[in-house]
């Protein structure tokens, strides 16, 4: 007997384990619908380095639950794969292209998109090792890629749809701008941290009125150039009197109105609010009430523009520091107070946010964000601890739109285009030949990406095959439990149901496709066999009544059958669509094909036609495998063609009263 080393070598024990399960297919999961799914989507890893603790620790939690109920004999999927992490991936080629000597500009897009490709296949192969390396039983067979067709497919699909359903627009609002990585950020990774700070109180004359002046309290003064307005509260009696007049911008030639709004607190500061609707979200709003103009005066690198007269070209912070010292020797400097307040930064770089109105692309969230609501308040979602609950709904109540638009190269690109001469936009999935408005051949791609949590929203079904009507999709979806970080709720749980909301708008189109097929084959089934097999062979002489009644019994029987499948408990809507047009296309569509354009079809061939292509429907439909995977109304359609074709040969042909008809018609027609 082999005596046991003294000390442990995972070395020479875990490999060679590790690599016998995955060689017999351990984690592999196919469908079997003898067996009950249970599946887990694993939060795929940003490419960005290696794992830490954190991923060690969801990872083996997500293994246990994966390995328990494969013992208890579900069939298990967790399925895995990487993150292409946009901002954080692009920021780390950058930093790595600098220790190079190489500059990101000069590669070019397609340059630096080859670097980025390159990371990807060194560290996102480190991260699946690593995670092998912690034993996870994930199905390694079915690894995928924000990045890869499939998923990209399912971005652009989503894209298109909501856009044209007016989800998706693109205009000018107030953003978060990072101005290191020169991109606008969504309102979830802007990290809010309490800094100390200073309110400067400054005096903007009253113009016609020497010597008047009202007191605005800010805490950044090199905003002022953009300032539009300065508000108050209408019910704040201090200032009624001065709604309506003009006031000095300081440091300017510019005069600006004195504006009341309801936004204002009159109890806090001096209850006037200078409005500077291109660099405040609050301002923004304000400015659209009052149809006030939209001046940004900061550079996308936080540097002041030229609105900013002599202060152009300095940093945001260096530009504060002189025009605070100039407002003070121009004597409209009251006083400057200490004051702590919330200052957003970008959670990847760490970098100040600065608020910038930009024309950027948007989701709609009013209508979208309810399902995310109403899953958790009826109990389909369950968040452990319940405790989260409360944050996740805080959040959800003060939801804006969604900014999905980054300006970065590394990515899925938005798919709209534009002419080059007329600027007209088309959203398509491919680039268009010609502009639809002016027909010039030259259309040029946004060159904005996505936001990564677009594509990332869609991991749990894209993964399965979504768009296309996968086995995969309709055995394992919906996935029953997510372990994930709580850091990571708004930026990805909360927006994974999301497109519950987009399978809603899809479910509406598929609930009517099928309505209307229900309809027409219970009519045109009853009218087959009351008209065609009991009137015309069994019953000749049936009254009106009889076959009213006949034809009320096929409906009830076609009727049953329909609630016999859609009561199994492996069907599905798309499942139920297939079926309903499968049959309905098998049976009926090589009749209505021969009687429109063969003069030759007889009743015999088309009674062969309806049956043959109806059995081999229904018999292709319980096969799989091969050349049986073909959707059933194909073959369906195909013999029953076949079947009317022979069966009308070999059987006397049409009367010529029914070709003399059949002849007229297509003497009409032409």
């Amino acid at each position: 007997m082999k005596e046991l080393a003294k000390t442990y070598d995972p070395k020479g024990i875990e490999e060679r384990l590790y690599k016998k399960w995955e060689d017999n297919g351990y984690f592999h999961a196919e469908v079997d619908r003898s067996k009950k799914p249970f599946t887990i989507v694993m939060p795929p890893p940003n490419i960005t380095g290696q794992l830490h603790m954190g991923h060690a620790l969801d990872n083996t939690m997500q293994d246990i639950l994966i390995r328990y109920k494969r013992m208890q004999g579900y069939n298990v999927l967790w399925q895995p794969g990487t993150d292409h992490a946009s901002i954080a991936t692009e920021v780390k080629v950058i930093q790595s292209l600098k220790e190079k000597g190489i500059d990101k500009a000069d590669l070019g897009r397609e340059g630096f998109l080859e670097k980025c490709w390159e990371w990807r296949e060194e560290y996102g192969n480190r991260i699946i090792n690593q995670l092998k390396k912690l034993g996870s039983s994930a199905d390694w067979q079915r690894e995928r890629f924000t990045m890869d067709k499939g998923c990209s497919d399912a971005v652009q699909e989503v894209f298109i749809k909501l856009y044209e359903k007016g989800y998706i627009y693109k205009g000018s609002r107030i953003v978060n701008w990072c101005p290191v990585c020169k991109t606008s950020i969504s309102d979830a990774e802007v990290e809010h941290e309490e800094q100390d700070g200073f309110f400067w109180h400054i005096n903007y004359p009253v113009v016609g009125e020497e010597g008047r002046f009202v007191e605005i309290a800010t805490t950044r003064p090199e905003t002022l150039f953009g300032d539009t307005a300065v508000a108050v509260n209408p019910d704040d009696e201090r200032y009624k009197d001065i709604v309506g007049k003009m006031l000095k911008l300081p440091m300017t030639d510019r005069e600006i109105p004195v504006i009341a709004d309801p936004y204002v607190d009159k109890e806090f500061g001096t209850g006037c609010v200078k409005i500077t609707p291109a660099h405040d979200p609050n301002d923004f709003e304000v400015g659209k009430r009052h149809n006030l103009e939209e001046i940004v005066v900061i550079n996308d690198d936080a540097t002041m523009n030229k609105l900013a007269g002599k202060y152009e070209g300095m940093d945001r912070y260096e530009c504060r520091k002189a025009l605070v010292k100039d407002l003070e020797e121009a004597g409209l400097l009251v006083k400057v107070v200490p004051h702590s307040h919330n200052v957003g930064t970008h959670d990847r770089c760490g970098t100040t946010v600065e608020p910038m109105i930009k024309q950027q692309w948007f989701v709609k969230m009013d209508e979208m964000i309810k399902p995310a609501v109403e899953g958790v308040k009826n109990g389909e979602i369950q968040l452990l601890p319940k405790r989260m609950e409360k944050t996740y709904f805080n959040w959800t109540d003060n939801i804006r739109d969604w900014c999905i638009s980054r300006q970065l190269w590394w990515g899925h690109r938005i798919p709209a285009y534009y002419c080059d001469e007329c600027g007209e936009m088309v959203v398509s999935k491919e680039a268009p030949h010609k502009c639809p408005k002016c027909g010039c051949t030259h259309m040029t791609q946004d060159p904005d990406t996505l936001d990564t949590w677009f594509s990332s929203a869609l991991w749990p079904f894209s993964t399965l095959g979504w768009p296309e009507k996968t086995e995969d999709l309709d055995y394992f979806y919906p996935n029953d439990v997510l372990v994930t970080g709580y850091d990571i709720i708004f930026f990805w749980v909360i927006r994974m149901i999301f497109p519950v909301f987009i399978a809603g708008i899809f479910l509406s189109a598929i609930l009517a496709a099928i309505m209307s097929t229900a309809d027409s084959q219970l009519l045109v089934t009853a009218s087959a066999i009351t008209e065609d097999f009991y009137h015309n062979k069994i019953r000749k002489n049936a009254s009106e009544k009889e076959l009213m009644w006949v034809s009320r019994g096929c409906v009830m029987a076609v009727a049953i059958i329909a609630v016999l499948i859609a009561t199994n408990q492996n069907s599905t809507i798309l499942g139920l669509v297939s079926y309903a047009w499968g049959g309905f296309g098998s049976a009926f569509g090589p009749l209505v094909l021969c009687s429109l354009f063969w003069r030759r079809t007889n009743k015999q061939g088309a009674y062969a036609g309806i049956i043959v292509g109806g059995v081999v429907d229904l018999v292709w439909a319980q096969l799989s495998g091969g050349i049986f995977d073909l959707y059933e109304i194909v073959p369906g359609f195909v013999f029953g063609l076949l079947a009317i074709v022979v069966v009308s040969l070999l059987t006397p042909a049409p009367t010529k009263a029914v070709t003399d008809e059949f002849d007229s018609y297509h003497h009409c027609v032409e």
